[in-house]
């Protein structure tokens, strides 16, 4: 297709029949290398595309051309799930309570069951264990040998190719699957950096021998910590720290080889590198004082910046690593960026009638092989390849900055009544009339939003959020 088109999905009675309908209130959606997921408000989780390797997560190996949903057993759906992340050929859900299932190909381990399973893949969604080892053994958060087997009290999931990785309520980050790029970094002097991760790995805050770990203060001496969110591109992970603790700034794993971790070069890194800070992002017009969100692309990485400037370009973009195919949004292909980059604006053809010469009032992004960023309006933007025209534009021809892609249904989200209660005492300790726009939504109606969101491990945030439509 080379516009959007709306999804529909499937379901069959008890003679077999199929009956197609729209599939509808969504809350979280995920693309992987040939496979779609999705889940709706009642948290059930919806697949469709390629399925060779179980990744659908019906119990076969059959195709879908419509969106079908994920069951745990023969006829028994997946429940209780706020989001879903895509790799290559497999998929994971993350539960209300914290907890991660996976599913599809394990050739790698990416599914994290500390064993291979059914000819290195799993058909259906099984839970990611909590081994902090290859060999199986099982700790909590804090350390302590606990008979429950299953990784817990996470707040957000991301799939690369071939690895998975999670983070924790404690602003700690886990990391399982392949490592030959050193995504999951060096764990001990005998285990080397390409070892494959069977179980989730906690990621070190250096090299294992000592000699770069970071002295940051935000860090112990052995783990990264006071991460608010992560993105996992195809072989590089980025990691934005939270802002209670300090600045926002985003750290880098793996892969190097088109200067897609930010730190000027090109060597592959098995351990955490600073990559960006806001101080990095400034330019002639403004100041940024704030990073509020990351996306990881093939071999490419964008960062959502919030200035201090009071108007409409108070949030922008800026991208940094290959640009072979112009996803760095500065109109040329002809070279890799080692640096941020501020992304031009969508009327670069027209520079004498732009308004602004970046694309401006940012909502939320995403990377693939190409970028992808949403305004405070509701429209889309796209810019790269197009080679299957991914941006929606009716053509195949490639993008070299910010396309916008068309309208939506809904374009204008209103958000409302924020209250952060005290999670010991059940107190409301404050109170929004409106909620800051980079906080993500999740539900159309009462929510828990992850504390590290709100910078505070401390605070539950309970939001009412309503819709108002735009017509055009």
């Amino acid at each position: 297709m080379n516009t959007p088109v709306q999804i529909y999905s499937v379901e069959y009675d008890a003679e077999g029949n199929a009956q197609y309908t729209l599939l509808e209130n969504i809350i979280d959606v995920a693309a992987g290398g040939y496979h779609s997921l999705a889940v709706d408000s009642d948290g059930h989780v919806w697949s469709w595309g390629l399925n060779d390797k179980g990744q659908l997560g019906y119990g076969t190996t059959e195709n879908s051309g419509a969106a079908q949903m994920v069951m745990i057993g023969d006829n028994q759906p997946m429940e209780n799930i706020v989001a879903v992340a895509a790799g290559n050929k497999h998929s994971l859900a993350l539960t209300a309570d914290g907890h991660v299932y996976a599913w599809g190909d394990n050739t790698y381990d990416q599914l994290g069951t500390s064993s291979t399973v059914d000819g290195d893949f799993d058909k259906y969604p099984v839970h990611v264990t909590q081994g902090t080892s290859a060999s199986g053994t099982y700790t909590d958060e804090n350390g302590v040998v606990t008979t429950d087997e299953h990784l817990s009290n996470i707040i957000q999931i991301a799939a690369g190719d071939n690895y998975s990785a999670a983070l924790k309520a404690d602003g700690t980050v886990y990391v399982w699957g392949i490592n030959n790029y050193t995504v999951g970094g060096k764990q001990s002097s005998s285990k080397g950096t390409n070892d494959t991760r069977m179980a989730p790995y906690q990621i070190i805050s250096g090299d294992y021998d000592g000699s770069n770990i970071k002295t940051d203060s935000r860090f112990d001496s052995t783990y990264i910590q006071t991460i608010a969110k992560i993105s996992a591109g195809s072989n590089h992970l980025m990691m934005l720290t939270n802002k209670y603790y300090g600045e926002t700034d985003v750290f880098a794993i793996g892969l190097n080889g088109n200067y897609q971790l930010g730190d000027e070069t090109t060597t592959t890194r098995d351990y955490p590198v600073l990559s960006v800070r806001p101080s990095d992002l400034a330019d002639i017009s403004r100041t940024v004082n704030n990073i509020i969100s990351i996306a990881a692309g093939q071999a490419h990485s964008l960062v959502l910046g919030e200035s201090t400037a009071e108007d409409n370009f108070k949030y922008s973009v800026w991208a940094w690593g290959s640009n072979s195919n112009g996803q760095i949004g500065m109109n040329t292909n002809t070279a890799n960026y080692p640096k941020p980059q501020h992304v031009r604006s969508q009327y670069l053809e027209d520079e004498e009638n732009a308004v602004s010469p970046y694309i401006e009032s940012v909502f939320a992004i995403a990377a693939g092989a190409n970028s992808t960023a949403i305004d405070l309006e509701g429209y889309v933007y796209m810019w790269g390849i197009n080679n299957y025209s991914q941006i929606g534009d009716f053509t195949t021809e490639t993008r070299l900055y910010p396309y916008q892609v068309g309208e939506l249904p809904y374009k204008s989200i209103i958000f409302k009544d924020v209250y952060v209660v005290n999670r010991n005492t059940g107190v409301v300790e404050e109170y929004y009339a409106t909620l800051p726009k980079h906080i993500n939504m999740r539900k159309d109606q009462l929510l828990y939003i992850d504390v590290n969101q709100m910078y505070n491990r401390y605070f539950k945030v309970y939001i009412a959020i309503r819709y108002r439509r735009i017509s055009g």
